[in-house]
């Protein structure tokens, strides 16, 4: 309950205060609480895939048959990689290796692997990315060359006066052109 009164003014001044009256408000109605926001809408859960293939594979013959591979990271399209599986086929209709590689470095954007051949096989490359799902497609194919040193062969030395004559096959190059020989002296 309130007791209100007025009162008025002029330019004279201040009048006095009317009679008080008491006076009950009615009660407000009270505001509906407010409507909480609406959640987001739920994420679409992510479904892992097969990883996309790797991108741009490419090497080259590093002698005595190693050949250097490297390619690009795949997406790993909502599961981690677990491995990269190299496929080596020798050149034309030969067998097919395959090596799993597990030890590498999940963060790298480009990834390496030296591959053992033989000189003078070329290889057909492909490489592919494993995840939770499975095996993802294979990258496109690089052939490379294993190239070998080149020795030479059947080395045999004939003693003469104060000299000795060598005598060698010419070695075996795989396709390699021989820049030059070298003869190293020895003395005991």
């Amino acid at each position: 309950m309130y007791f209100l009164s007025v009162r008025a003014r002029n330019s004279v001044g201040w009048s006095d205060q009317s009679q008080p009256i008491a006076v009950v408000p009615r009660a407000k109605p009270r505001p509906p609480p407010p409507t909480p926001p609406a959640p987001p809408p739920p994420r679409p859960p992510i479904i892992p895939r097969l990883p996309l293939a790797p991108y741009f594979l490419d090497g080259s013959p590093k002698g005595d048959a190693l050949i250097e591979l490297y390619w690009g990271a795949a997406f790993p399209n909502g599961c981690p990689i677990s491995s990269y599986l190299l496929y080596a086929t020798q050149m034309p209709n030969g067998p097919t290796q395959r090596a799993r590689i597990t030890n590498f470095n999940r963060d790298a954007q480009i990834l390496y692997f030296t591959f053992p051949g033989v000189p003078g096989i070329t290889y057909a490359f492909q490489v592919s990315a494993v995840n939770c799902i499975g095996e993802g497609p294979k990258s496109p194919v690089k052939r490379i060359r294993a190239l070998g040193l080149c020795r030479p062969l059947q080395l045999e030395g004939k003693p003469g006066d104060r000299q000795v004559t060598l005598k060698w096959d010419p070695p075996q190059c795989y396709g390699q052109k021989v820049w030059y020989i070298t003869v190293y002296e020895y003395y005991w």
